[in-house]
């Protein structure tokens, strides 16, 4: 988030090689995808498997009660996904959609963690 906000252009490195120069905001977009994360008004039990045979979604995860749904077009996975829940007569209390961070580019290009 700091560097969001502080920095105009990101480099991520690895081994001393740049692998990407960009602002954060291109960096994110090269990305692609992002969270959907849903509140869920019941326990949603069973739900997973039919959000994840949805086309587009890479992960799936449904715990106390939010359902966390990672896919490449987290917009229309969202729409689709609200149509599930409602056709399971399962409530929505609140909805969040994240876009990537700088965190999930690095991982991306690297495919190490920021703790490697």
């Amino acid at each position: 988030e700091e560097v969001d906000r502080l920095c105009d252009r990101v480099a991520i490195v690895e081994d001393g090689r740049i692998l990407a120069l960009d602002s954060p905001r291109q960096l994110k977009a090269q990305a692609g995808g992002g969270t959907v994360t849903i509140s869920l008004g019941t326990s949603g039990a069973g739900i997973e498997s039919q959000i994840r045979s949805l086309e587009g979604v890479t992960r799936v995860e449904l715990q106390d009660h939010i359902l966390t749904v990672e896919a490449a077009d987290p917009q229309r996975i969202l729409v689709l996904a609200l149509k599930v829940l409602n056709r399971a007569d399962i409530p929505v209390q609140n909805i969040q959609l994240l876009e990537p961070s700088l965190e999930t580019v690095f991982l991306q290009m690297t495919g190490k963690s920021l703790r490697d």
